[in-house]
């Protein structure tokens, strides 16, 4: 007699295979520590809250001098990055809403998402230092004050420089892809604005409820999954 094996796919809960950091407004705020929850990872990569405030829906930064670092990432090949957030409309420059820092804030190469930079665009940037360039960009536009989420995905394919692939995805439908000469990603990440040295910029007026990062590329229908989940916890 054939058996069925029929494969239940709870749509409550977050992708967590590769899971390596997860900020959630929901869990794991206690005083200026903002925890990282990831199952496998619960306790490491804290972050440290400046200035920002919990609100209801949210951890809310006031665009002038608020931020959250966390303690540095291992460097992973390839990885997603997935962050719920909207900015506000009151705000006037643009603002990063995450940077990722490989080489801590003295330079070297870095990762931003930015919004409201022209026209209200979103978008991702890697910068190389080699060339002293936004090397790669991939972007839309949002609406002020209405929360999206957002999801990138670096795909690493070998053999190197043939190349690396970049996607980007907005409310679980995937938007563009572009080619960036980049190798890995790591360190420390920072919300809230941007650092270089002691000097910060670009800081972010809105609110984020959560960022997700994964150690592997997921797939579309990873991605699916954890848009469907919304912006619940789930754990």
């Amino acid at each position: 007699m054939l058996s069925r094996r029929i494969i239940m796919i709870d749509e409550n809960t977050v992708e967590k295979n590769g899971l390596v950091g997860y900020w959630h407004y929901q869990a794991g705020i206690s005083g200026t520590t903002w925890s990282n929850i990831a199952p496998n990872t619960a306790g490491l990569y804290n972050g440290t809250i400046t200035g920002a405030v919990l609100q209801s829906n949210g951890v809310f930064f006031d665009g002038i001098n608020d931020d959250v670092t966390t303690a540095a990432l291992p460097a992973a090949t390839s990885w997603t990055l997935e962050l719920g957030f909207k900015y506000d409309g009151t705000s006037t420059s643009q603002g990063v809403v995450m940077g990722w820092f490989p080489n801590g804030f003295a330079g070297g190469n870095w990762a931003a998402l930015q919004v409201n930079y022209g026209a209200a665009a979103n978008r991702f940037v890697m910068y190389d230092s080699a060339t002293n360039a936004l090397g790669i960009k991939v972007e839309s536009i949002l609406t002020p004050n209405v929360f999206y989420h957002v999801a990138i995905r670096f795909d690493r394919i070998t053999p190197f420089p043939n190349d690396r692939s970049l996607n980007y995805y907005l409310n679980g439908q995937y938007m563009s892809t572009a080619s960036v000469n980049a190798t890995s990603m790591g360190g420390q990440l920072m919300f809230g604005r941007r650092k270089f040295n002691t000097s910060f910029f670009d800081p972010f007026k809105g609110t984020l409820a959560f960022a997700r990062v994964y150690d592997r590329p997921l797939t579309d229908t990873e991605l699916g999954k954890n848009y469907l989940v919304g912006f619940a916890l789930g754990l």
